[in-house]
């Protein structure tokens, strides 16, 4: 998806290997759900994102689903995204601006 071509994405020996239950999720692919979900909250519809940002704080499996929780204040959106499955959260400390 995004030319990583880490086995720990797609390889269950490897991601076993390193501890985890199956191979996880990019990270970016995270990011681009965190990115969507922000918008569709900004006022005015779904605006151009202008820049995001976000600290990786745990793994996210295929098939989990993503809970976003987004706040706005002065102008951006801050968001943190957690497991619905494991409760952990997984993109911490996120800031989004709109153009």
């Amino acid at each position: 998806m995004s030319g990583d071509l880490n086995p720990l994405h797609a390889d269950s020996d490897v991601a076993r290997e390193a501890g985890l239950e199956a191979p996880i999720l990019h990270g970016l692919c995270n990011l681009g759900i965190a990115a969507i979900a922000t918008g569709r909250t900004a006022s005015g519809g779904l605006p151009a994102l202008r820049s995001i940002g976000a600290r990786y704080a745990d793994v996210l499996y295929p098939g989990d689903t993503l809970l976003a929780e987004i706040w706005h204040e002065n102008g951006v959106a801050l968001f943190r995204c957690r497991s619905a499955r494991t409760k952990q959260i997984v993109v911490d400390d996120g800031i989004a601006r709109f153009l």
